[in-house]
């Protein structure tokens, strides 16, 4: 009796397993649970999506306009020509590169970070999004509901360019992007944009948070 006890608890315990599993996914699907959208900083998460990241960065496609799994540890789309108006209460920074300057929307708190470019249909190379995190860390970004290809620019807590990320196609969702440093700040731009206007690792960006 007991043997048939705990078979059947067993078995009950593991159709209720599928169905939660079955609800869960289907509500992030439908946008009523969080999901992973442009960010994470979890501290663990690197470690564990390395391999997954290392793959995503060897192909491209940008995660940024949207984030990625997990929440942020710091408190942390667009297009101001043929973006979602729903972005037009977002504050405005200039970044100076060594041969333009980009207006860019400001992310910096969950609920801007987690949104990010998901949406936006187009960029014009004067625009962007600058992602803010209040401490150094390894956030994850993936393509979630973003329409454009970026380029991902990975910043330190000093604005100098530790790594970029470029051409990241829409398609390339679900992989998850990581800095290959700590990073204070993201700033995602058009595909190829980087390059054209002087961004490289080791550059210095020009910009000021009010």
């Amino acid at each position: 009796m007991k043997s048939n006890g705990a078979l059947t608890f067993l078995i009950f315990f593991i159709i209720g397993a599928v169905f939660l599993s079955f609800m869960t996914n289907k509500l992030i699907g439908d946008g009523r649970l969080p999901s992973l959208q442009k960010y994470m900083t979890d501290k663990g998460i690197p470690s564990l999506l390395d391999l997954n990241a290392t793959s995503s960065l060897d192909a491209t496609y940008l995660l940024s306009a949207s984030s990625s799994p997990g929440t942020a540890s710091s408190s942390d789309t667009i297009s101001l020509s043929g973006a979602s108006s729903s972005l037009a209460f977002l504050t405005k920074i200039s970044i100076k590169t060594p041969s333009s300057t980009v207006s860019t929307f400001l992310a910096d708190n969950d609920t801007t970070r987690e949104k990010g470019l998901g949406g936006v249909t187009s960029l014009s190379d004067q625009e962007g999004m600058i992602f803010v995190f209040q401490t150094p860390g390894y956030p994850g970004f993936w393509m979630k509901d973003t329409l454009i290809p970026l380029d991902m620019v990975w910043i330190n807590d000093k604005k100098e360019v530790v790594g970029i990320s470029d051409h990241i196609l829409p398609s390339s969702f679900p992989n998850i992007f990581l800095p290959p440093a700590p990073v204070s700040y993201v700033l995602e731009i058009n595909a190829g944009l980087a390059k054209k206007i002087g961004i490289e690792i080791g550059t210095s960006l020009d910009f000021s948070l009010k």
